[in-house]
């Protein structure tokens, strides 16, 4: 079992967590924290981890990238 917490620091987070949630799989949780945006994961098999988690940076540098241009 693969369990862990990401932790990105934002300025934005609340606009962050609701763009890359949506595409959230039972196994992931995330959302805003006052300076941050956090997800929680448990995977039961270490590719599925990585490609998930790439997945997921991968949105979330994205959506950091057009929040910051949009506010």
């Amino acid at each position: 079992m693969i369990k862990g917490k990401i932790k990105i620091n934002s300025k934005n987070p609340e606009e962050i967590s609701k763009s890359v949630g949506p595409d959230n799989l039972c196994n992931l949780h995330t959302w805003a924290e006052e300076d941050a945006v956090v997800t929680e994961f448990e995977f039961n098999e270490l590719n599925t981890a990585i490609s998930t988690l790439d997945d997921l940076l991968e949105s979330t540098k994205l959506a950091k990238k057009v929040v910051s241009k949009w506010k």
